[in-house]
C-alpha cells in the first residue's frame, strides 16, 4: 500500500493510510497522512472474541466509529480497502457507513475471506461450501482459528454486507483469485486482476555476491542449490514436502529452506540448510540469485511474491499448479507440476537443472516486463482515475 500511496502524493494528491496494528510509516510527502485504528488493547479483546465465539469482524465498535468520523472529516474522494479481517474493525459499522457515503470503493482481495462464512482459503479443504451457503466449517482449526461455528449466520450476513454495494471495484493479485470471487455472491462487481509488485532492481542478478555467499556457506561450485522461502512454513506451505525432495537429494544437491516453520519436521536429511530468517532484503535476493532452482510446494497462493523475487534474480521455478502461484510460470522459465509428489517434483526439478542456463534470461526477463513495482503502482493509480471519471459523466 505505502508503493501506491507514494505513487499517489507524487502525482499531487493527499493521500491517507488507516492501519490495523503497528506503528506509523514514515511519510515521504507532506501529501502523505497516516493513522492507526485499532488500540492494542481493542485488538487483543477482538482477538478474544473471535478465537471463542467466531467473531472475527465483530468487535471494535469503538475504534470503527472513531475511524468514521475521522473519514467524514477528510472527505475521501475514493476508498481503498486491504485486508478487513485483521482483528482492527467492525465490518458492519463500516460498511453500514461506507454504503451510505456514496464514496467510490476500491476492495483489493488477498484472499477468499470477503465471501466464505469464516475462513481465509478452502480449495486445500476440498469445501465447495462458499458457493451456495456455509455451515459446518472444517477449517476452525486455520486462521482465523475459533473455538465456536458460525460459518452458517456470518455467511448470510456477509452477503447481505459486501454483495450488495455501490460503486464498488475489486481487484485480485491473481486470476485465479479473480474467478472466485466472480463466482460468488461478489460476482456482480467489476473485477481487476492487478498483480504484486517487487522491486526489480534489488532482486536481480549479482554473480559476485552469489560467489562469495556459496564460498561463505561452504557449498562447492559444482553442487546444485534448491531453495524454498516462506514467511512461515504453515501447512498451506507443505514444509514436509520440501524436506521429503532434499532427502531425495541427499549428496547431490544442497537444499536451503527459509522462513519460521510453524509445524515441527523430525529427521532432516544432512543437505538441508535451515535459515530462521535472512538479515535484510539484499541477503534474500542473494540467496536467490545463488540458487539454480527455486522451489514452491505451497497448495494455496493467491499471488507468491517470493516465487516473483525469484524469478527476477534469474533463477528457475518449479511450482504447484494450485491457486494463482503457476500463473507467474510460462514454459521458458520453469515447469508447473499438478501436484507436490515427490517423485513429481523430483522431475521437475531435474529438467530444470539439466537446461538451468536457458531458463535464467527468460526469467529475468519476464519478471521485470511483468511484475516490476512501478507497473502495480501505474495500475491502480490508473484504476483510480478511470473511477473518478466515470463517476462524474
Amino acid at each position: 500500500m505505502k508503493l501506491i500511496q507514494d505513487k499517489c502524493a507524487a502525482e499531487g494528491h493527499t493521500v491517507y493510510s488507516f492501519y490495523g496494528r503497528g506503528t506509523n510509516p514514515e511519510p515521504t510527502s507532506d501529501k502523505e497522512y497516516y493513522g492507526r485504528i485499532s488500540s492494542s488493547a481493542a485488538l487483543a479483546f477482538h482477538l478474544f472474541i473471535t478465537r471463542l465465539f467466531d467473531l472475527n469482524g465483530h468487535g471494535s465498535s469503538h475504534a470503527t466509529k472513531k475511524f468514521i468520523k475521522e473519514l467524514e472529516k477528510i472527505k475521501p474522494d475514493i476508498i481503498h480497502i486491504h485486508n478487513l479481517h485483521g482483528y482492527y474493525i467492525n465490518i458492519k459499522i463500516l460498511f453500514d457507513y461506507l454504503k451510505k457515503s456514496g464514496v467510490p470503493i476500491v476492495w483489493t482481495l488477498h484472499d477468499c475471506w470477503s465471501f466464505t462464512g469464516r475462513c481465509a482459503f478452502f480449495s486445500d479443504a476440498k469445501c465447495e461450501k462458499w458457493r451456495t451457503g456455509c455451515h459446518d466449517c472444517q477449517e476452525k482449526c486455520h486462521y482465523p482459528k475459533s473455538l465456536s461455528d458460525r460459518s452458517k449466520k456470518e455467511y448470510v450476513i456477509k452477503k447481505n454486507l459486501f454483495g450488495d454495494m455501490p460503486n464498488l471495484t475489486l481487484t485480485t493479485p491473481s486470476k485465479w483469485l479473480a474467478d472466485l470471487a466472480k463466482q460468488s455472491y461478489m460476482g456482480k462487481y467489476t473485477t481487476e486482476v492487478v498483480n504484486n509488485g517487487i522491486n526489480t532492481k534489488l532482486f536481480a542478478p549479482d554473480k559476485q555476491k552469489t560467489d562469495e555467499l556459496r564460498a561463505k556457506m561452504k557449498i562447492k561450485k559444482d553442487m546444485p542449490v534448491i531453495l524454498g522461502v516462506a514467511s512461515v512454513w504453515d501447512e498451506r506451505k507443505r514444509p514436509e514436502d520440501f524436506v521429503s525432495l532434499a532427502k531425495e537429494y541427499e549428496n547431490k544437491a544442497t537444499f536451503i529452506m527459509v522462513g519460521h516453520v510453524k509445524c515441527k519436521i523430525n529427521d532432516l536429511p544432512k543437505n538441508l540448510i535451515r535459515i530462521e530468517r535472512t538479515e535484510n532484503e539484499q541477503d534474500l535476493a542473494t540467496l536467490y540469485a545463488m540458487s539454480d532452482v527455486f522451489v514452491s510446494t505451497s497448495v494455496e497462493e493467491t499471488f507468491s511474491l517470493v516465487t516473483a523475487e525469484a524469478m527476477s534474480c534469474g533463477t528457475p521455478i518449479v511450482t504447484v499448479d494450485w491457486g494463482g502461484c503457476s500463473e507467474l510460470i510460462q514454459e521458458n522459465v520453469g515447469i508447473v507440476v499438478n501436484s507436490t509428489d515427490v517423485n513429481e517434483m523430483r522431475n521437475a526439478i531435474d529438467k530444470v537443472l539439466g537446461d538451468k542456463d536457458s531458463y535464467r534470461q527468460n526469467c529475468r526477463t519476464r519478471a521485470v516486463r511483468l511484475f516490476d513495482r512501478t507497473l502495480m503502482t501505474e495500475r491502480y493509480v490508473s484504476l483510480y482515475k478511470k473511477i473518478l471519471e466515470g463517476n462524474k459523466q
